[in-house]
């Protein structure tokens, strides 16, 4: 039998454990349980976090949006889609908020990430000059380009950048009025000017010479309503009778793709060619005598011989004048003729390219 003392130790001891036990419970649930209070003030203070980012975020780049209205260049051409490209080119240098946050456009995600301390809280795609911020880190994934299906036979892509800072004699610029936007992807040009680029720079090989299949391709924009036929890209010899090839855009007519012969004339309605949307056009020219012109996803076919006398290649006029005012992106050249599956793909680039929808 017990003696009282040793009871009063013994009940003791097992209140005690039974103490320490209750304490256990109450410190798992806040720590591990799926609703404990640890878990529930953790989540709230990085949801307090992740407001705090955006919105210094936000603020830094309103103020990136007031220097773009203020901008020289843009200061005539202001526009909410030319907003984005401006923003996402300051972007890519890492800029800091007040608040010590970083904010950097990541172009290989296509998105705006804001860390602090190196770690990432938050991450958004910009619309209209505003970040649709996301509930996910993971961003927004950029489409790889598929070289395979659109770039073989490629023999030159127009870089507007270089051409306008070419220092060498192969290239010219006629007139001061082309300006590129901040991420290179397309040229605006004023009416009145145009580029030449050398032959030895665009064909050196003069795998375009003769009556070789060639396509050339581009995006154009414009409302322009003038009545002067404008030229958008030539190869060879435009000004004598069948000695280039080249793709020309009328107010009151047509579409033409080919020069000389008048290969391949469509009618677009002037209200779809001028409407200021981005619209694609390709010319395929095929074995000296086909044609294929592609408006859009639109196909035309025609025939007629063909010929280029070099592969000289001019962009937004002819030498004889009739200059384009618009603008122009995603310029290439082949040196075969692209199938149908080809020019689709391309056409797909061009509108992730440029957010067509």
């Amino acid at each position: 039998m017990l003696r009282k003392k040793e009871g009063i130790t013994l009940i003791a001891l097992v209140i005690t454990i039974i103490v320490l036990l209750i304490l256990a419970g109450i410190t798992l649930a806040l720590v591990s349980g799926e609703n404990g209070i640890l878990k529930r003030a953790t989540n709230s203070v990085e949801v307090n976090e992740k407001a705090s980012a955006e919105e210094e975020a936000n603020l830094l780049i309103a103020d990136v949006v007031t220097q773009y209205y203020e901008d020289k260049y843009v200061n005539n051409n202001a526009n909410l889609e030319k907003i984005d490209d401006y923003i996402k080119n300051v972007l890519k240098n890492e800029q800091t908020t007040e608040g010590g946050y970083t904010v950097k456009y990541e172009e290989d995600k296509g998105q705006i990430v804001v860390s602090k301390n190196e770690k990432p809280i938050s991450a958004g795609e910009i619309t209209n000059g505003k970040v649709q911020w996301s509930d996910k880190l993971g961003g927004i994934s950029k489409p790889e380009e598929d070289k395979s299906d659109y770039t073989e036979n490629l023999l030159y892509k127009v870089d507007f950048n270089h051409l306008l800072n070419d220092t060498n004699d192969e290239v010219t610029i006629a007139g001061s009025g082309i300006q590129v936007d901040p991420t290179n992807t397309y040229a605006t040009l004023d009416g009145a000017s145009g580029i030449i680029i050398n032959d030895k720079q665009v064909d050196p090989e003069k795998k375009l010479i003769g009556q070789t299949s060639k396509t050339i391709a581009l995006w154009y924009r414009t409302e322009n309503l003038s009545e002067a036929m404008q030229v958008l890209i030539a190869t060879g010899n435009t000004i004598q009778l069948g000695g280039g090839v080249a793709i020309d855009i009328f107010s009151d007519k047509s579409l033409n793709f080919g020069v000389g012969h008048n290969l391949c004339d469509i009618y677009i309605t002037p209200e779809t060619r001028f409407d200021n949307n981005w619209h694609f056009l390709a010319g395929i020219f095929e074995n000296g005598n086909m044609v294929r012109g592609y408006f859009d996803e639109q196909k035309f076919e025609n025939s007629g011989s063909y010929n280029t006398l070099n592969s000289q290649v001019t962009i937004g006029f002819w030498e004889g004048g009739y200059f384009y005012k618009g603008d122009l992106a995603d310029i290439r050249i082949y040196a075969s003729a692209l199938t149908d599956k080809d020019v689709k793909q391309l056409y797909q680039y061009g509108k992730e390219l440029l957010k067509v929808k």
